[in-house]
C-alpha cells in the first residue's frame, strides 16, 4: 500500500497581502506489505497559482495534489522506487553470508 504525506512546508511571510505563501513543501512517498516499509522523501517548488488559499485552510490532500502536479510523471516513478525497496527487503538481491572459517 502506498501513501503520500507532508512532512513541512515552507512559506513566504507575506506575498501582496496574502501571509503565509507556500512556496516549497517537503512531501514522503511511503510503502508498506505488512511486514516490511520503505520510502523516498523529497521537497518540491510550488508555483503561485491565483488560486490562493489560506495557509490555516490547506489540506494535506491539497498539497498532496500539489506535490503530485509538480512531479508529474516523477510521481509514478516515487511510487515504483517504493514498491521495488519493499521487494527487495522481502527477497534481498544480494546477501552477505557469513565467512566460512
Amino acid at each position: 500500500m502506498i501513501t503520500w504525506s507532508i512532512d513541512a512546508m515552507n512559506c513566504y511571510p507575506d506575498v501582496d497581502g496574502k501571509k503565509d505563501v507556500v512556496f516549497n513543501v517537503f512531501w514522503r512517498c511511503s510503502g508498506t506489505d505488512g511486514n516490511y516499509n520503505a520510502s523516498v522523501y523529497g521537497s518540491e517548488q510550488i508555483s503561485a497559482t491565483s488560486e490562493f488559499t489560506p495557509y490555516e485552510s490547506l489540506t494535506q490532500d491539497q498539497v498532496i495534489g500539489w506535490v503530485k502536479t509538480a512531479l508529474g510523471d516523477k510521481v509514478a516513478l516515487c511510487e515504483a522506487d517504493v514498491t521495488k525497496q519493499i521487494a527487495n527487503l522481502a527477497n534481498p538481491p544480494i546477501k552477505t553470508p557469513a565467512l566460512p572459517w
